[in-house]
């Protein structure tokens, strides 16, 4: 699940599909209760930018090979 912060917080399911190039995916994070997470920019326009959150820290280097390959285009 990806959670794209804005002022309604809408959360997007694994049956949507979003395009656009990623960019500043974060080292793994750990919240109080033993949750782990990481962040990542999603540039879905020339300058429209989205904050994603993955609450699922096994897909990271997924996503970073994904920001590797969308700086390389």
């Amino acid at each position: 699940m990806i959670n794209m912060a804005s002022p309604a917080k809408k959360v997007k399911s694994e049956e949507e599909t979003v395009v656009g190039h990623l960019h500043a995916v974060s080292p793994i994070k750990t919240l109080q209760k033993n949750v782990r997470y990481f962040e990542a920019t999603l540039q879905t326009g020339r300058e429209q930018f989205n904050r994603v959150v993955c609450f699922a820290a096994e897909k990271r280097t997924e996503f970073l090979q994904a920001a590797d390959n969308s700086q390389a285009d």
